[in-house]
């Protein structure tokens, strides 16, 4: 038996996808705005910054996050929006109904190989 469970939720992603997440991808593309650079930069002759930060402490590595899938929408909302994401914000709340329905704790009631590792 498979420990992999496939729900059927694939029409819900896709119209997520191609309804919402290809346009604003499609309206970045056209302001030539990456968040992602898919090949290097030519016409730099280097990457080296100079940082003046020097030092870095734990909370420079840390992500706030979202507690439970209740406020999820409103994280990911302040997230974009500090972050300067304007163009994503409106995806805020369908990506929070698509990870409600994503979302399933599932009861841990099989036994496990012991040549597998499982983090709980």
């Amino acid at each position: 038996m498979s420990l992999i469970k496939i729900r059927n939720n694939s029409k819900a992603i896709k119209k997520f996808f191609f309804s919402e997440l290809l346009p604003v991808s499609r309206s970045l593309a056209k302001e030539e705005k990456v968040f992602f650079p898919k090949e290097p930069n030519y016409s730099l002759d280097t990457y080296y910054t100079i940082r003046h930060k020097i030092t870095m402490f734990p909370k420079d590595f840390e992500i706030r996050g979202c507690n439970s899938m209740s406020n999820f929408e409103e994280e990911l909302y302040k997230m974009w929006k500090s972050q300067g994401n304007i163009e994503l914000l409106a995806l805020s709340k369908s990506l929070s109904r698509l990870a409600e329905l994503l979302y399933k704790i599932e009861e841990q009631n099989e036994e496990i190989s012991p040549f597998i590792y499982v983090m709980f």
